[in-house]
């Protein structure tokens, strides 16, 4: 199962991806505990390339692809930040 969400690089996305991450992960079965450490996790990486990884103010599209098989939980980030 793969799902895709694509977010502005603004802070207050944040809460879309924890939903997506919840929702996603509630899907394929994995624990709420689970899902919580992983938005943590996208958190940090979001938060961090929103804050530090543009050079000007405008909009941006950052994409965070999951995928789980096989009991693997994978997120991939996709930006166009200033690599970092």
């Amino acid at each position: 199962m793969t799902k895709t969400v694509t977010i502005r690089n603004d802070l207050t996305e944040l809460e879309t991806i924890h939903e997506a991450i919840t929702g996603f992960l509630a899907e394929v079965g994995a624990s709420r505990e689970f899902a919580e450490e992983m938005f943590l996790v996208a958190e940090e990486v979001l938060a961090n390339t929103i804050s530090y990884g543009y050079v000007d103010d405008g909009d941006h599209e950052i994409k965070l692809t999951m995928m789980c098989e096989d009991r693997n939980f994978t997120m991939r980030f996709a930006d166009d930040a200033a690599p970092y």
